[in-house]
């Protein structure tokens, strides 16, 4: 990089932490939904 400056790689450091961080986070959502809905589903059949 021809524009590089000292505490760039800093800042861009915190925001791969907190893409990863939301990722995961995003990940886990998704995952807990999904999880709900087929509970959801199955307490509805069961009824």
């Amino acid at each position: 990089m021809s524009s590089y400056r000292p505490g760039r790689s800093f800042i861009n450091e915190k925001v791969d932490l907190l893409e990863r961080a939301i990722v995961q986070l995003g990940a886990l959502v998704v995952f807990l939904g999904t999880i709900a809905f087929v509970v959801a589903v199955i307490l509805h059949e069961l009824s």
